[in-house]
């Protein structure tokens, strides 16, 4: 009995040793043409996307640029109300003050501000610019924008 449980634990062993670790397929390592073509897409889809990126930065300096170089145009409708004439003429001083590096988001909060007040009905405007002048002249007594005021608000 002992010699058949050896004999067959034997054999099990022999099994085990002799057919070894099973080889692998070099061809499953190499990448195949699909691999291949799957990875170039993905690369080039990357760098398509990084592209698109840089144009997008590209495109907002360039508005940011345009911002800063332009002048803001009054609205028609804004014209021939004294207080929006007033507003909109202190503002573009107190812009014309600013750091470069400030003037940019000035003009693009003008632009914005004008193209609301751009819609509203004429009828509404001079209560509106006058509120507007009077905030404008709250801010310019603060020591930080005092400089920047000097001379733009009316009297």
């Amino acid at each position: 009995m002992m010699f058949r449980v050896a004999t067959i634990l034997t054999l099990i062993t022999a099994c085990f040793v002799f057919s070894g670790c099973p080889k692998k397929d070099k061809k499953a390592d190499k990448p195949t043409a699909a691999k291949k073509a799957d990875e170039k897409k993905a690369d080039e889809k990357k760098a398509d996307e990084k592209k698109a990126d840089e144009k997008k930065a590209d495109e907002k300096k360039a508005d940011e640029k345009k911002a800063a170089d332009g002048d803001v145009k009054m609205p028609d409708n804004l014209k021939g109300v004294a207080s929006c004439e007033a507003y909109f003429k202190a503002y573009t001083c107190y812009i014309n003050k600013l750091p470069d590096a400030a003037k940019a988001a000035a003009k693009t909060g003008l632009k914005k501000m004008a193209e609301s007040w751009g819609k509203v009905p004429k009828a509404g405007l001079e209560a509106g610019c006058k509120a507007g002048v009077d905030a404008l002249k709250k801010t310019a007594n603060t020591p930080a924008a005092k400089k920047y005021w000097e001379g733009c608000l009316p009297q």
